[in-house]
């Protein structure tokens, strides 16, 4: 480049800057800034005549980090336009090898491992969100803060740790921020699931439990049920089959002449059963069965039964008049 004056310059300075996570690294400490992403000033004053210059990188910008040694290089191309004066604009390049301490590192957030927890109400359960292994080389960390969802999404606190409370369903992630006070920032997310795996409980009574009719006819059944479920309010109840010991089947794709009233396949606890005893007398054995799910899937199934029990008929012997 040629200059129509004396060509030395003092006072020479040099700055620059890249784009915000331009540079990639990889574990071994060797990666690069992307292209165009940085942006470099050079200024010079002659007498009273100041200049400066304006470059960026057209190509990767090499870099190495050394954590452990706190050093750190750059090398790669810089490139602009400067004022040539007499020339008129001219390209300017210049090759970039620097390398220096590095005064501050980063902080290293750390979110802790992902979780999957049991609900404990309806509501779900409390998620402990731990940040207390985030730590900084120079003991310089000043804000620990929660978002969930993404980095830019909603606030969940501010400090190492902090207790929300998550629902069943998908799984949330939260995503930790460390920062110190050079400004310098580091992330981490960690994943929660809340999950189900208890069933529901079931309780059955019925009444009558025992058909004394003699006559082969229609009986009115009530069912008394109970059932709870931890983390499920209102768990689906379904009246699924009744059977006998002697044969008798009924359920949502069966029928049967001595099962009458009975809806299965819904919570029905009204119904009528025929006091019939088979040929051999042996009486009869109804086995009435219902099923309790929870939202996740969890089921339990209790049968409760009514007997028609074997008759016995003993002979009439008038007393004898001496």
């Amino acid at each position: 480049m040629r200059f129509a004056a004396d060509p030395v310059f003092e006072d020479l300075t040099s700055s620059g800057a890249s784009m915000a996570r331009a540079a990639t690294v990889g574990t071994s400490g060797i990666g690069a800034l992307a292209a165009a992403s940085t942006e470099s000033s050079l200024r010079g004053r002659r007498d009273s005549n100041t200049k400066a210059y304006v470059t960026n990188n057209p190509g990767e910008v090499g870099v190495i980090v050394k954590w452990d040694e706190h050093v750190c290089a750059l090398f790669g191309d810089v490139a602009g336009t400067a004022d040539g004066e007499t020339n008129g604009d001219e390209d300017l390049k210049a090759e970039v090898s620097v390398s220096g301490t590095i005064l501050n590192e980063p902080p290293r957030a750390n979110a802790g491992p992902d979780q999957n927890l049991e609900c404990n109400s309806t509501a779900g359960s409390p998620v402990i969100l731990d940040g207390r292994g985030s730590s900084d080389p120079e003991k310089n960390l000043v804000l620990l803060a929660w978002t969930r969802g993404d980095r830019v999404g909603p606030s969940v606190g501010v400090g190492a740790t902090q207790v929300v409370q998550q629902g069943l369903g998908t799984p949330v992630t939260y995503v930790l921020r460390a920062i110190n006070e050079q400004g310098q920032s580091d992330e981490d997310s960690t994943v929660v699931g809340i999950v189900d795996t208890g069933a529901p409980s079931l309780a059955l009574t019925v009444k009558p439990n025992v058909l004394l009719k003699l006559a082969a006819v229609l009986v009115p059944i009530k069912i008394t049920l109970t059932t709870a479920d931890t983390c499920d309010a209102s768990p689906i109840v379904r009246l699924k089959s009744i059977t006998s010991d002697d044969g008798v089947l009924a359920d949502a794709g069966h029928l049967h002449s001595d099962v009458s009233g009975a809806s299965f396949g819904t919570d029905d606890r009204d119904f009528q059963l025929r006091a019939t005893r088979t040929s051999t007398a042996k009486g009869r054995l109804y086995s009435i069965t219902y099923e309790v799910a929870d939202h996740s899937g969890n089921k339990t199934t209790r049968v409760v039964t009514v007997a028609a029990p074997k008759v016995t008929f003993f002979p009439y012997n008038p007393p004898v008049r001496r």
